[in-house]
């Protein structure tokens, strides 16, 4: 059955010290078992329940709280590792790669933890404040439109995507880390990478605001039109508005009317060029290792800014798909929506840190993201001392989950169709309250299917 929405879519600090101190002296055998002689392959059915640690320095002490919320971790249920991994600490001259941090970070993981590990490919750039950045310049970091950088707390800059040599840098130095990383003989045991752009770590746009106005992307928002339209004439017709010359147009502060179209279009090919970039760099250096994408959102109220309006697009050569929901969005449309959407690919969500939510909500969107088709529930934002304090909620996660496999999409599936034309002008408010009332009936998934617009976005 076929329905289509009415909208059409367009365009304990030192009890965990000890913890990790025995798990050194024992070693693996004895004190976590090896349950695995070989890392499973992401693309079989085991659900996973992933947990995320941040590496934000190189120093020892950092190091010592890495293993302390790893072995955590282990503890209370969770079955793979990601682990954080910041460019500007790694390359901090041009072509010169410092890796013995994560070297470090994966060695304790696989022979002391034996967990499979994701690598976090963070590709924001040094805080300003820290001093100048040798390897990508502040002429090449993207702006909002008075010129403020996009960063968030942390105070790492994002590159332009419209800037072929930040591009170019970051994908030399993915291209660098992954041949390292294949180049161990147990690289095997790398679960899958995921490259990020944004200082929340999402393959984006900053999603604070509307990005990008720095100078290499006002130069290519022109010549991308000049090529669009072949003469001012025609972009003056179909704007509405008077223009003599390329050169003079500026990109305009929102994405109303067909210049914003047209903005919001350029914004989202950068990002795509940026995104395949880098995808091809890991493909290359390991043709048989997956490629996860993660975004904020393809659906809320940001995704004109966050520039996912037409998500499956910029999807086309990953293999593994998350979204990070709210704590209180409703986790079976968003699941439904990436698996009808992007058929093939294996998809996730994300929990958020523990002051977001209580454990009720948090089981709730562990539980309806695995029951909509979810092969990966990451946790992100935790410490070793949250994870020991709620440690029954992930126990019982674990347990409950973990033991089936994924869920499969049955062949008698309703689909929803909903037009990405409609939805970038509207949201999809409608299609949710239709999917919701779908699901009201007893339906137990719902293939949402984003339908590619035929209008003047894409």
């Amino acid at each position: 059955m076929i329905m289509r929405s009415p909208i059409k879519v367009a365009s304990g600090r030192w009890a965990i010290l000890l913890l990790t101190g025995l798990a050194l002296m024992m070693g693996p055998g004895l004190f976590f078992p090896r349950a695995m002689a070989e890392t499973r392959h992401p693309c079989d059915n085991q659900r996973y329940l992933v947990y995320n640690i941040w590496t934000w320095n190189h120093e020892a002490e950092g190091f010592a709280a890495f293993k302390a919320e790893a072995a955590m971790a282990r503890q209370v249920g969770f079955n793979a590792l990601k682990i954080h991994i910041l460019w500007s600490l790694c390359e901090t001259q041009p072509g010169v790669y410092d890796f013995s941090a994560l070297d470090a970070r994966l060695d304790f993981v696989w022979h002391q933890l034996n967990l499979p590990v994701a690598i976090y490919i963070d590709l924001t750039r040094r805080p300003p404040r820290e001093g100048p950045d040798a390897v990508v310049g502040p002429e090449h970091w993207q702006r909002d439109h008075s010129g403020r950088l996009a960063m968030s707390w942390t105070g790492r800059p994002m590159i332009a995507f419209a800037s072929a040599p930040a591009v170019s840098r970051a994908t030399a130095f993915v291209t660098a880390l992954v041949r390292h990383c294949e180049s161990r003989r147990d690289a095997g045991r790398v679960f899958f990478y995921e490259p990020v752009f944004s200082p929340y770590a999402e393959i984006e746009y900053f999603p604070d605001g509307v990005y990008d106005y720095s100078i290499p992307a006002r130069d290519r928002f022109r010549a991308w039109l000049a090529t669009r339209y072949g003469d001012v004439e025609s972009l003056s017709r179909t704007w509405g508005t008077p223009h003599t010359d390329f050169a003079t147009i500026e990109p305009p502060p929102d994405f109303s009317g067909p210049i914003g179209l047209d903005w919001y279009h350029f914004r989202h090919v950068m990002l795509k060029q940026a995104i395949d970039s880098v995808i091809g760099a890991i493909r290359k250096a390991a043709p048989d290792r997956p490629v996860s994408l993660r975004f904020g959102s393809v659906f809320d109220a940001a995704m004109r800014h966050r520039a996912t309006a037409w998500f499956p697009d910029l999807c086309d050569a990953a293999d593994i798909v998350f979204v990070d929901d709210a704590p209180h969005y409703d986790h079976r449309w968003s699941m439904d929506l990436l698996r009808g959407s992007l058929p093939g690919k294996r998809i996730g969500n994300e929990v958020d840190g523990p002051n977001n939510a209580d454990d009720a909500v948090y089981s709730a969107l562990i539980g309806q993201s695995f029951e909509h088709g979810a092969q990966f529930v990451t946790v992100a934002n935790w410490n070793a001392a949250s994870l020991e304090k709620r440690r029954s909620l992930f126990e019982d996660m674990a347990t409950k989950w973990l033991s089936s496999p994924v869920t499969q999409t049955p062949p008698d599936t309703p689909t929803l169709i909903v037009d990405s034309a409609t939805v970038f002008s509207v949201g999809y408010d409608a299609a949710q309250r239709q999917h919701s009332e779908m699901l009201s009936k007893g339906i137990p998934m719902v293939n949402v299917v984003l339908n590619k617009g035929v209008g003047p976005l894409y």
